[in-house]
């Protein structure tokens, strides 16, 4: 690996925002890059999403979801590539969506990933209206729906308006494509496909397959 692929930079959580997080609250961190073992893969991050949900996770209340330890990396979805392998069905060069977080680098046993179509013209999509805020979005289908979300969150609110202007899902004869979310949760891909299903996103949203 270069020296130039040697190092991993990420930004951990410093502290406990107080309101509105600041750069005091963040550190950038560099770490010698991670190396797999048996059954992991080397991720490479090339798209960070950074989504309204995470300023919940820096706090330190319970809620639906375990919050960001002290000195850890931010959490978050990622559009990665494969940089090395040792896992049977990955090899390098693959693109997926991961859970890489605020660092170039991370690990994974290959449960959490969802392939990508290399031919998909943008990837970044897979974080964006193929990912999580679409699948936001495509649950707020009337307009009341969509005014109450843009005051929440502009990112999947405007979406989610973009949405109801579609006669075919306001009036609810059409299901929405399966999203990159819609792959990774069991219950989703179990009301679009098998169970066995496996995913994958390309420019036409997230496709299972028997």
């Amino acid at each position: 690996m270069s020296a130039e692929h040697s190092v991993n930079r990420r930004i951990v959580l410093a502290r406990r925002p107080q309101g509105a997080p600041s750069a005091q609250d963040f550190r950038l961190e560099a770490q010698p890059v991670p190396v797999p073992g048996a059954g992991q893969v080397l991720l490479r991050t090339r798209y960070l999403s950074l989504d309204p949900y995470m300023r919940g996770r820096m706090n330190e209340a319970r809620s639906y979801a375990a919050p960001v330890a002290i000195g850890a990396p931010m959490v978050g979805q990622t559009v990665s590539v494969v940089q090395a392998s040792n896992l049977s069905g990955f090899t390098a060069g693959d693109l997926v969506l991961a859970n890489v977080g605020w660092q170039d680098y991370g690990l994974s046993d290959g449960s959490d990933l969802v392939r990508i179509d290399a031919a998909t013209p943008r990837p970044s999509y897979a974080l964006g209206v193929l990912g999580m805020p679409g699948l936001t979005a495509a649950q707020s289908v009337s307009p009341a729906a969509a005014r109450s979300a843009s005051t929440r969150s502009r990112r999947w609110g405007s979406m989610s308006a973009s949405i109801t202007r579609r006669p075919s899902w306001r009036s609810g004869s059409r299901r929405p494509v399966p999203t990159a979310s819609t792959c990774t949760s069991r219950a989703s891909v179990a009301r679009f496909s098998a169970p066995s299903c496996r995913c994958s996103i390309s420019g036409r949203g997230c496709r299972c397959a028997g």
